[in-house]
């Protein structure tokens, strides 16, 4: 399959603007992997802009929650979608890696029907749950949005104390 040249990137990119957002077409990025197109405009700067990537054509809406710079080199490491899935596949330092763990509120979704509304809770693991967890490898925690914890594992990568893989998440299961 041929890469996507900035041309047929700049089409995709403006086909699904989120409303009331610019793209700033002349100010384009090319990344290793991808189009970097800044939006001009965006509301409540919510959006920084979209990277298409230039294997796939796919879309990924860059947010405002870092510095450009720091936004555009996750994305060159992999971080590609808005939810994914951290596969841990090695340990060096349990305990680290506990409480690294603990820094990107994984947990559990506990469901209750009341009053009727499903209610969704987010319960943390505890650390003997995350212990249970990575006593078995690979280990996935699912469903971990790009925003809340793409830095902080990039820092766990950094010192080494676990090696893991990212994955888009699918939300979905087959059986």
């Amino acid at each position: 399959m041929a890469m996507i040249d900035r041309q047929l990137a700049l089409e995709i990119a403006t086909r699904d603007l989120p409303k009331d957002c610019v793209l700033e077409a002349r100010e384009a990025q090319e990344l290793p992997s991808g189009w970097y197109f800044p939006y001009r405009s965006a509301p409540v700067r919510r959006y920084a802009g979209v990277i298409i990537n230039k294997r796939t054509g796919k879309a990924f809406r860059l947010g405002s929650y870092f510095p450009l710079q720091t936004g555009l080199s996750l994305y060159e490491r992999g971080y590609q979608f808005e939810t994914y899935d951290l596969v841990i596949v090695e340990v060096a330092d349990l305990e680290r890696t506990i409480l690294a763990l603990q820094t990107l509120w994984i947990g559990v979704d506990e469901l209750e029907y009341e009053s009727g509304i499903v209610w969704h809770t987010l319960r943390l693991f505890t650390p003997d749950e995350l212990r249970s967890r990575l006593s078995k490898l690979p280990t996935v925690f699912g469903d971990l949005g790009f925003s809340s914890t793409a830095e902080s594992l990039e820092q766990a990568r950094e010192s080494g104390v676990f090696i893991f893989e990212v994955h888009e998440s699918r939300n979905w299961k087959r059986r």
